[in-house]
Order: C-alpha cells, then sequence, then structure tokens
C-alpha cells in the first residue's frame, strides 16, 4: 500500500508541465483555468488534515484539472488533428508495447527483466503482491505490461480499442470520396492492431477492463447509428466495425476460454475481490458518516482503513474500488458532488452538441469523447485507478477536456 502513501513524480509529469508552461508562455487567459475552481472544493479537507500527502495530492489534481482546460482551449485543433491518423501512432504504438509486453508475460509467467528501464513490475506466480488467479489447480499471473497492476493496463486497452474503432470508422475505404487503397492498407493495419490490443486486454484478466471495453465499442457504434450527423456518412464503416469486432473476440475468447472461465465462472458472493470490495465500500460509508463535509483527508483512506482494521493483511490494504466514494470519505460529500455534476453536465453537452451539430468531423470527435466517458464511467464505479494512478488519472482528466 506504499504506492498510496508517497509521492511519486513520473516522466509524464514533466511533459505535462512543460506543455502547460509552454501554453501560458504564448499567452495562456485567466479565464481558460475555469475548470481549477474545482480545488475550491478540497480546501476544507486540506485545512482540516494537512499532511505532505495531501499537498500532493491537491499538486497532482491541479496539474489534471490544468490538462484539462488546456484540451478544452485546444478543441478546436483536436479535432482538425482527427483527419491525421498520424497523430496517433504514437499512442497506438505505446498500446501495442504494453499488449505485446502483458502478451510474453503471460506465457513466460515471469517478468521480462525491463523493471529498471521501463519500471515493469517484478513477476512471479509465488511473488507476494502479484495480481493472480487460479486455473485449473495452479496460479496464473495476469498481464501486467509496464504498468503498475493489470487493471491499469486493462483500462488503458479498453480506451485504445474506442480509439481504434474510431479511427475505422472515421478513416474507412468508404469515405469521403469513395473507395481508396491506401485506406484500405490502413483499415488492414488496423484490424491488426484491434486484435492484439483485445488479445492483451482479455490476458489483463480486468473483468471491470472488459466491461468498460464492451461498454465503449458499443457506445460509439450505437451513437454513429442514432445520430443522423454520423449515420449518413459512416454507417457502413460502423458496421463492419461491429461484424470485425464481433469476430476478433468470439475467435480469442474461445481460444482462450479454459483461462476465461476461472475469472467468469465464479460465485461473486465467495469470490475474494468481490467480497473484498463490498468489505471496502462499507468502510468508505462509515467513514462518511464520521467525517461527511471534510473526509479523513485527501491521500487519507488507507491510514484510516488501517486504523480501523489493525489485523487485515498489508496486501489488502487498499482504497475503496469506486471513485466517488474515494473521493467523498477523503475530501467530504461537497467535493464528490462537485465532481459527480461536472460529470453530467459534461455528458450532457456532449450529447447536445452531438444532436445538434451537422459536421460529422465535429460530431465523431464527440461521439469518441462520450464513448471514452462510458469507459471511464464504469471504471470508476468498479476500481479506483481513475484517481490513485497516474496512467488512470490521464485517461480521466483527458475525457472530461475532449468532453468540454
Amino acid at each position: 500500500s506504499g504506492e498510496w502513501r508517497e509521492a511519486w513524480l513520473w516522466s509524464s509529469d514533466i511533459l505535462v508541465v512543460m506543455l502547460l508552461v509552454l501554453w501560458m508562455a504564448r499567452g495562456a487567459k485567466i479565464r481558460e483555468f475555469i475548470p481549477m475552481l474545482f480545488l475550491l472544493f478540497l480546501l476544507p479537507s486540506l485545512i482540516a488534515h494537512p499532511s505532505a500527502t495531501a499537498f500532493w495530492r491537491v499538486i497532482k489534481i491541479a496539474e489534471g484539472l490544468a490538462l484539462l482546460a488546456y484540451i478544452r482551449q485546444r478543441r478546436y485543433w483536436l479535432v482538425e488533428a482527427l483527419a491525421r491518423p498520424r497523430m496517433f501512432v504514437l499512442i497506438l504504438s505505446g498500446l501495442l508495447l504494453n499488449a505485446i509486453a502483458g502478451l510474453l508475460q503471460f506465457t513466460l509467467q515471469h517478468d521480462l527483466g525491463f523493471s529498471r528501464l521501463f519500471g515493469e513490475s517484478p513477476l512471479a506466480p509465488a511473488g507476494s503482491g502479484v495480481a493472480k488467479f487460479i486455473s485449473e489447480g495452479g496460479a496464473v499471473i495476469r498481464a501486467y505490461g509496464f504498468t503498475p497492476h493489470p487493471n491499469i493496463l486493462g483500462a488503458l486497452l479498453a480506451s485504445g480499442l474506442v480509439l481504434v474503432g474510431f479511427l475505422y470508422i472515421f478513416r474507412g475505404v468508404s469515405s469521403g470520396s469513395g473507395y481508396s487503397l491506401k485506406r484500405q492498407q490502413e483499415e488492414l493495419v488496423r484490424g491488426l492492431i484491434l486484435f492484439v490490443l483485445v488479445l492483451g486486454l482479455l490476458l489483463t484478466f480486468s473483468r471491470v477492463a472488459w466491461v468498460a471495453a464492451l461498454a465503449g465499442l458499443a457506445a460509439l457504434i450505437t451513437l454513429v447509428l442514432l445520430f443522423r450527423a454520423l449515420r449518413k456518412p459512416y454507417a457502413s464503416e460502423v458496421l463492419r466495425l461491429a461484424i470485425m469486432a464481433g469476430a476478433v473476440v468470439l475467435i480469442l475468447t474461445t481460444a482462450l476460454w479454459p483461462f476465461l472461465a476461472s475469472r467468469v465462472d465464479v460465485t461473486l458472493a465467495q469470490e475474494q475481490s468481490f467480497s473484498l470490495r463490498g468489505f471496502y465500500a462499507e468502510e468508505a460509508v462509515a467513514l462518511i458518516g464520521e467525517h461527511p463535509w471534510t473526509g479523513v483527508g485527501l491521500g487519507g483512506f488507507v491510514d484510516a482503513l488501517e486504523t480501523r482494521n489493525p489485523e487485515i493483511p498489508q496486501w489488502s490494504v487498499q482504497p475503496v474500488h469506486n471513485v466517488a466514494l474515494l473521493l467523498a470519505a477523503e475530501a467530504g460529500l461537497l467535493a464528490m458532488g462537485a465532481y459527480l455534476v461536472a460529470f453530467v453536465v459534461l455528458v450532457i453537452g456532449s450529447l447536445r452538441k452531438l444532436r445538434e451539430t451537422r459536421d460529422p468531423g465535429i460530431a465523431i470527435a464527440s461521439a469518441l469523447a462520450l464513448s471514452l466517458a462510458v469507459i471511464v464511467l464504469l471504471l470508476s464505479l468498479g476500481d479506483h485507478l481513475l484517481w490513485t494512478s497516474q496512467q488512470g488519472s490521464l485517461l480521466m482528466w483527458i475525457t472530461l477536456g475532449l468532453m468540454l
């Protein structure tokens, strides 16, 4: 549980700060930082429970809000960038690298030895704190990639699948002026990428990420078929995407079923991860009842949990697996309410934009943002990674910025 009690500086933090400094040097206006007002809802908790961890958490949240503001200010540039698939090469390359690393970890059942170079987690079937499950009488390591946990890798790959689906639709072979050999080649490459990402996602054995990925792709397909601005230009592409994605999922789930069955055929009331989630939720509700307006302090949930339950093993001292409950327990009900209201308002605004626009580019960008929002929503209901991990928080803030 040390990762939730310590300050971590990531290379991506440095990149984000450099980006924001460059933005301000080019004349960013004060009014563009309106999202930073969310920090006001955290002040009661910070004043009542000051600590180094709490101050660091506020700095990290401020960084995320500033990134959100930057994406909002650059929204027109982002829409224009959608027509340039090379803009997404770096993102998809990183996801592919993680998916392939996860496949090798699962095949070898140990880490790849890149702990110093890429920060890979040390993995072994008998290792303490390693995410694994029992299949056919033996322990099986789940795929980590170069992330701290399989659920985080699953969240990134789920989002990557929606991104690939978006590119498949937006750059379809019948888009624009008609059939293009170049677009056909792009579609074949994207089909291969989708296959690798689905394989990597399945090998994380993250059920919440599985559900989020299916819901995100379903949302993207449904939005394209539902709204007129998207249905006319993209209907054929979205149907091909649905067929291809369905075939890939069917082939891979059939091939991996002996392992997948161990994660699917469980008695929910007795399976450890579900019972622990229930325990964390009960503890969060109890803490909210004791500190409804200030919480126990930002980053203080694990300490409060251990204080209330000194007998539980260290590996089970974790944040509650629900972002809203975690925010309420650590920062109070007002902070949780502000977060939920903002999320709902952004979803409604994106739906309104999608309904009113006649521009297919703006419409497909809104559909992408809403599909990612579905993933973020489901992940926030079943895990804490969007609030406690670097990769998860970047996913959350970027998604909220796209909806703006």
